[in-house]
Parts: structure tokens; sequence; C-alpha cells
């Protein structure tokens, strides 16, 4: 009878280790020689017991095209390591058996590290460390162009044009904006999409999974209106019907013929929410594909071969022709390139490098609390090392014996450090900021549990490495004349009060970078935005049609409605909304101080608001006069400024009454009638931002998309159903999106800083847990250590001061020594802080001196238990002992 197959797994295991030429046939020897073996010894097990360590010698190989390596027959000189390995781990898991509690406190101090270490790689694997989820991503690159001080700027579609018919290192390229259309239907929705050249899912490397890709002729004004679909759009709205293709659907009264829908695995990581895509559709004729029109985003992938560094030289050249022939349209020539992978994550590479440094100090803090426990238990172990070594154990198997039980136990606390992760991931993807990249992606994964298992093997050999050294070095024939105890503990204390030393330093580290995120985000909420968040309702409305007259009149009717219902004091409209993330910057032109060349005229943002919008936001007016009613279309056209603007601009020139112009030569000239205060628009820590408020009636054209801003005489949030109610008549067709509190929104800039805080928070808790936990279980030892000592004090009158003073300045001077260390290690990470710190220096000597005063008065707890026992000592019971 033919027994069992070889192991799955390890089947698994060795088809994806081994390189495809040498494959076939080592499968094949394998398997032959594990019936062999099976059929010869008559036991399964021990075939498979073989194949196993015949697979674990296979993956530590290392491969080339001239590996002749051979599966080696059982009890051969290869399989002896491996079969001693497995011995002493079988030896180590049946004493560990015999220390329960001991065990259990080892592996709930590995869980710990290792669980933590592991949910936070799930959450850096995809956003961090992985590529983008497309073909050949390293050759992915963002094209963008510098500005004058050096910063990137979005790109015009004619330069955009130039760069893609020049370039001879790009393969293809392709620019894009965002683009919100409304589906029609019974139930109208506001979608998230993107207007692209042709050339977008071609330059990424992805084919629709039904349909066709853009054609060049589609990426014309003149084309047929066609769509691509994204998969769920597909099937959440479509029932993920195959007819969809050739149907048209109708967005805000437009249609479009689908074409095509995408993989159900497409990620659109340069618009996340991004859920249909359209041609761009520009002429070089149109007012908004000219060269100073820079609102497109460019993508472009190099040709094979050619590196970042041959494409950005190329396009340096480029840049600068372009610049010479059109030298008003540029401030200064140059292009930046920035590979897709970096553009992703350059935004959230500083929260996750602190954090990366944050598991990394806890991962070693639960190594040095290990080793700090096994060497306690060496200490207590020496006799049976003693007679081992009279016995004939040589030095080398009581240093694997050690090494195998400290590995079995991490290994059983990487296995809860699974379960630990599994909750950490979801509380971690529930904590992190929206706006990270790929925050879908993140799961315990088999790259997450291959990870686990690394790291629970290195943090077990490195716990179990450091008593087995201390065992391996010392005098085994004196361990059996002396008793055993003295001869380790003479070297061991040592290395213990050293160990409970690097984990005071370690908690020191992380509890000051904790508190400096603590103190930074304290200073960040106390920062004035310029606006009064409380009781204020926000919500994004989009109306329909092409006509501005009827979208004026229907935003007119907005605000009459929304104004009569009870419990609202004050209502304003903008096309923009503070602290969201919506960018819409202009240049501005001041007639009393014109730049020499206009490409080098001032940004900056530009709010079309209605009457009311500073005293709805609550936005101070410093002087001159408030918009009004009276700011019609035919009215002389008026604007209010920023104070920041004003004085970095016009300096001490009076602003009221100046003239400026938004946009091209050819837009109309504005005089300025009032300044205000600033307001944080980009972030909370974002001070002295241009801003530019003008009247939405004297705007060229209507904004069909704007902000609806409520203010409520009591709690804004009751209002909505209210609101929802008066607003719905007007257009049954005009979706209601985007529905938020402003406080929310101030607190939601603060994200990235809030997770960063609450994983060194964590981190820091546990870490002054193990460290007051290593510092007690030192001392402690210590009081028994000297329990004959003590005695003869108190015999010989020793005060019960001076027994505490022995006791408190041992633990004391520890604290003291990992606190010096630490200092020096914390200086060193609080650097990767700086990026997240607001209004506190990554030295601020007040966390520093609170860290330090937390962790003395943690030492002085971990060290009065064993001081009260000390006092205990009965002289007469320590002689009888000694």
């Amino acid at each position: 009878m033919r027994p069992s197959a070889p192991p799955r797994l390890a089947v698994r295991l060795l088809h994806w280790r081994l390189p495809p030429e040498h494959r076939e046939f080592f499968l094949g020897d394998m398997e032959e020689r594990f019936y062999q073996i099976a059929s010869e010894q008559g036991d399964p097990r021990a075939a498979r017991r073989w194949y196993w360590r015949q697979t674990l010698l296979a993956l530590l190989t290392r491969w080339d095209r001239r590996s002749d390596w051979r599966p080696v027959p059982p009890r051969q000189e290869g399989d002896e390591l491996l079969t001693a390995f497995f011995s002493d781990l079988r030896a180590g898991l049946r004493q560990v058996r015999r220390m329960p509690l001991f065990a259990g406190l080892v592996i709930l101090t590995f869980a710990l590290g290792i669980g933590s270490s592991s949910a936070i790689f799930s959450v850096l694997h995809p956003i961090l460390l992985q590529q983008p989820p497309y073909p050949e991503p390293g050759r992915l690159a963002l094209v963008f162009e510098r500005e004058k001080d050096g910063a990137e700027s979005y790109i015009g579609y004619l330069t955009f044009l130039d760069l893609a018919r020049e370039s001879r290192s790009f393969s293809s390229a392709a620019a894009m904006s965002l683009w919100q259309p409304i589906l029609d239907g019974d139930e109208p929705e506001v979608l998230a999409g993107q207007r692209v050249t042709s050339g977008f899912f071609s330059t990424l490397g992805v084919r629709p999974a039904l349909g066709r890709d853009f054609s060049a002729l589609e990426d014309h004004a003149g084309a047929a209106r066609v769509v691509i679909l994204s998969h769920g759009l597909w099937q959440r709205r479509f029932g993920a019907d195959p007819g969809i293709l050739g149907r048209t659907i109708s967005f805000g009264g437009t249609g479009y013929q689908v074409i095509g829908v995408l993989p159900p695995g497409f990620e659109s990581l340069l618009s996340p929410a991004a859920q249909l895509w359209s041609p761009l559709r520009y002429e070089t004729g149109d007012s908004w594909a000219c060269r100073t029109c820079r609102h497109l985003r460019m993508i472009a992938r190099l040709r094979p071969g050619v590196s970042s560094v041959q494409a950005n030289d190329e396009l340096q050249r480029i840049s600068a022709a372009i610049v010479a022939e059109h030298p008003a349209d540029y401030s200064a020539p140059g292009i930046i390139l920035t590979s897709l992978h970096d553009y992703l994550t350059r935004k959230s590479r500083p929260l996750f490098l602190a954090v990366t440094g944050a598991v990394a100090l806890l991962l070693l803090l639960a190594c040095t609390n290990g080793a700090n426990l096994f060497l306690g238990r060496a200490v207590d172990r020496a006799q049976e090392f003693a007679i081992r070594a009279a016995l004939g154990a040589g030095r080398g198997s009581l240093i694997r014996q050690l090494t195998a039980e400290a590995l079995v136990l991490a290994l059983v606390g990487g296995g809860l450090g699974v379960l630990v992760a599994l909750g950490g991931v979801e509380l971690l993807a529930r904590l992190a900021p929206a706006n990270l990249p790929r925050l879908g992606q993140v799961r315990v994964n088999g790259a997450v549990l291959g990870f686990t298992l690394a790291i629970s093997g290195l943090v077990g050999f490195t716990a179990g490495l450091v008593p087995a050294l201390a065992v391996g070095r010392a005098n085994l024939a004196g361990l059996i004349r002396q008793g055993g105890r003295q001869v380790i503990r003479g070297g061991g204390s040592g290395l213990r009060r050293g160990l409970v030393a690097g984990g005071v330093a370690l908690a020191l580290m992380l509890l000051t970078g904790a508190g400096l995120l603590m103190r930074s985000l304290d200073r960040l909420l106390a920062v004035d935005p310029g606006f009064d968040p409380r009781n204020l309702l926000t919500m994004e409305l989009q109306a329909t049609g092409n006509d501005d007259a009827a979208v004026r009149r229907y935003y007119a009717g907005v605000l009459d409605a929304v104004g009569a219902v009870p419990g609202v004091s004050r209502v304003a409209l903008a096309n923009q909304l503070l602290l969201s993330g919506d960018f819409d910057a202009w240049g501005v032109h001041f007639e009393a101080r014109p730049a020499p060349n206009p490409a080098d005229d001032p940004s900056a943002f530009r709010f079309a608001v209605t009457p009311g919008f500073l005293s709805t936001m609550g936005i101070p007016l410093l002087s001159g006069r408030d918009l009004t009613e009276q700011d019609r279309e035919a009215a002389p056209h008026v604007a209010l400024i920023n104070q920041s603007f004003a004085r970095r601009v016009l300096g001490g020139l009076d602003p009221l009454g100046q003239r400026v112009r938004l946009g091209g030569p050819d837009a109309p000239w504005v005089t300025i009638v009032g300044v205000v205060g600033d307001v944080r628009h980009q972030g909370l820590d974002a001070e002295g931002e241009a801003q530019v408020y003008l009247p939405s009636s004297q705007t060229p054209w209507a904004y069909s998309r704007m902000i609806l801003l409520v203010r409520g005489t009591g709690r804004a949030a009751t209002l909505l159903p209210a609101v929802r109610g008066a607003i719905h008549p007007l257009d049954p067709g005009v979706p209601i999106s985007r529905v938020a509190m402003m406080a929310d929104l101030v607190k939601a800039t603060t994200a990235q800083r809030r997770f960063a805080l609450v994983v060194f928070e964590f981190f820091a808790v546990v870490a002054l847990l193990l460290a007051g936990a290593g510092l007690y279980g030192v001392i402690a030892a210590s009081v028994s250590e000297r329990t004959r000592e003590i005695g003869i004090r108190n015999a010989l009158g020793a005060s019960a001061g001076g027994i505490l003073a022995l006791v408190l300045r041992q633990g004391i001077g520890l604290t003291l020594t990992g606190v010096g260390f630490g200092l020096g290690g914390a200086l060193a990470l609080t650097r990767l802080l700086t990026s997240m710190l607001y209004g506190v220096s990554p030295t601020d000597p007040i966390t520093f001196l609170l860290v330090g005063a937390l962790l003395m008065g943690i030492a002085l707890l971990a060290c009065w238990l064993p001081a009260l026992r000390a006092l205990r000592v009965d002289p007469l019971e320590a002689l009888r002992e000694g």
C-alpha cells in the first residue's frame, strides 16, 4: 500500500524557492526518496520529518545556475545538524512545560513585542514597502513644473504636449485632471472621476476587463463622449450587467457611451476615490489649455533601460528650450521628475519612519526583557547545568539547549502575536489618516505571517543567546564544585543589570517621543484657525445644467430656503471649503507692485463667496467693508484680501482701493475694498497663506459646485434633516454630498499626528511596564541573593533607613544609568518626529524632564516592594541559611 504523500506545504515552499531549471528533477528526486524511506522504515511520519528537514536545507541553500544540491539521505552527515536542532527543540518544549508561570510571562512579553511589530508591518507593507500595483512600476514617474523658488507645480496642457512630443526617455505619457460628474437617475449621485488623455491606461499598463481603451480620436472636443467604469461602480449601480457596453448613461444631463469596465483589482492610486474615466478633450486653442493654466498632472512611463537620472537630464534640456521660446509663461526653467512610488509615499513616509523607529524600540525592549528573564532562569538552573556538565555535556550543548527553549517560547509568542496583529490591524486601519494611500490593502496576509515568523525566530534566538553565552563562559568544572549558583551569578548579575538599564533607556526613548507628540498636538489644537468652527454644518451641492443664469438662480433659492429654516442663524456659499483639501489657487497681479515677469506673480487661494460668508465662518473684517448684495455682476468688481497677503506684497502700502487682476492678462481688474484676518486653509500648521475673496455673482462663470455653510443657533448637526428638506424641492436632481461638521474637519487635519501619538502612547505604556517589571525582577533577585548580608547588617544594628537606602540605591543607580544612555537615543529618535512637531522643539527640555521624573517614580515603585522585603529579613534565619 502506497504511503501518504509528501507534505503539501513543504512541496509548495520548494516549488516557490527552487529555480525553474532545478525544480522538476529536484521535486521528483525528493518524492522518490520520500516513498523509499517510508517503505524501508515502515513509518510515514519518519519520511515526512525527513522531507521537512530537506525542505529547510533547500530553503537555506543559495541557488544559482551551477547549483547541483541533492536531497541528503537519512542518517547521513548533512542530516545531523538539523536532527540535533529538532531534538533540542523537543527538549526545550519539555523544559517549558515544567515552568508554566515563567513560560507565560516570557510568551506575553514576546507576544506584545512581536504582535505590535506585525501589526505595524501589515500597515507599512502595502503603503510604504510595496511598489504600486501596475506592470513594471519602477518605470512610472510623475512630471511637474518647477517654480522659481524650487517648489513643484502642476503642468499646463501645452507644456505637457511639448514634453510628451520631445522626450525620447518616455515610451508613453498622459495628463489627468479631476472630474466630479453627477450620475443622473432616481437617486442622483456625485461621483469622483478623472478626465485623462487617451494614453492614460496604456501608460499605467492596465487594460479594461470588458470592452476597450480610449482611442486618440476620442480625445478631441468634437468626438463622441465616452466613459470607462470601475469594476466597483459597474457592480454597485449597474448590477454587473455585461450589456452595459455600448449603452449611453447620463451625467449631469449629458450622455456618455460606456466603452469599457476596468478589472476588479485595479487601484486608482492617483485619485483613490475615482470610479469612472473620460477623455480630457482639450484643444490647443482652449483658454484653459494654456501654458500658465497649471492644473494637470502628468504621468509617464520610462523606456526600458532609461534611468530616472537620464530622463531628468533630458527634461531639463527640453524645459530650457521651452522657456527660451515662451519666457513670459514661465518663472524659471526646470522640471521635477518623481517616481510614482516616491510620490505616493512621501507624505506618509515621515510618519511611518517614526512609527517604525518606535516599534523597533519596543521589539528590542521585548528582546531585552526576554533575555533578562532567561538569564534569571539560567541562574536558578545553575545546579542543573553543573550536573549536566559533570555528565559530559559540552558548552555547545548547553548553549544550544537554552537557545532552543527561547526559540520555542518565541514561536508561541509569535503565534499569539498574530492574534494581537489581527486586532491591532483593524484598530490601526480605523485610526489611520484617511488620505493614506492603499489603506484598503492593509491586512494580515502571507507577507505579514512570514515577517512574524522571521521576527519570532530572531527574537527567540537573540533572547536565548544572551543567557546561553553567559552559561557558556562559566567555569563548568567550578559549577559542580561550588554548587553552581555563584559561578553564574557573578557574571550574570552584571549582565542582568545592564539589560535592565538598557530597558530603561528604551522606555525613555519611547516616552520622550510620546511626550513630544502630545505637547505638539496640544499646541496645534490651540492654534486659532482664523474662523469659528463651532456649530457650523457644511455640505456640497452640485447644480445641473450649463446655463449660468439658471445655476445662479438655483443657489440664490438655496440661500433663501435654508435661511428660513428654524435654528439657522446664518448661511452662505463658497466654491471651496476650508481645511478640506480643496485647492483653487490663481496668480494675482497687483497694479501697484507689478512683477517684472507675469509668470512671477504671487498666487493666492481664490474664494468665490456669497455675501455673509465672513459672518457665517466667523472670519474677522480688519479694515474696509464686507461684500454685499450690491456687488452684483454689473457693479464694479471688488475683492477682499487677507492680512498676510497684503503685508507681504504691498508692504506699508494701504491695500484699500488698490487694484488686482486674477488670472491671465485678459482678466478684469478688481478693487480691494476690505482686508480680513488670516485663515488656515491647508492645515492648522499652514501659516501666512495668501487668500482672495470675490463675490460669486461677479465671477466669469457660475460655479455649478458650491459648498453650503450653515451656522446654527445651537447644535448644527441637528439641522441636517431640515436643511435637506429645504433644498430638495428646489431641484430633486441635485445631490448633496460631503456632509460634515466644521469642527470635525479641523480635527481631521491632525489625523497623522494623532495616529503617531496613539502608537507611541501604546508602545510607551508597554515599555514602561516592561522596564518596571525588569527593574523589579533584578532588585528582587538582588535582595534574595543578599539575604545573608542584609541579615548581618540587621544583627549589627543597621537602621531601617539604611537598609532601604541600600536597596533603593541600586534601583535608582540602574535607572539613572538607563536614563543617561536613553537621552542620547532619544535625541536621535526625536529627529524622526521633526516634521510632525508643531511649536515644540525635538529637544524640548520640559518633555525630557517630565519623562525622566516619571521613570524615576516608576523605579521607586518597582524597588519599594523588594525594599520592604529586605526590612523583614530575620537575622537568625539569614545566618542559618548562610
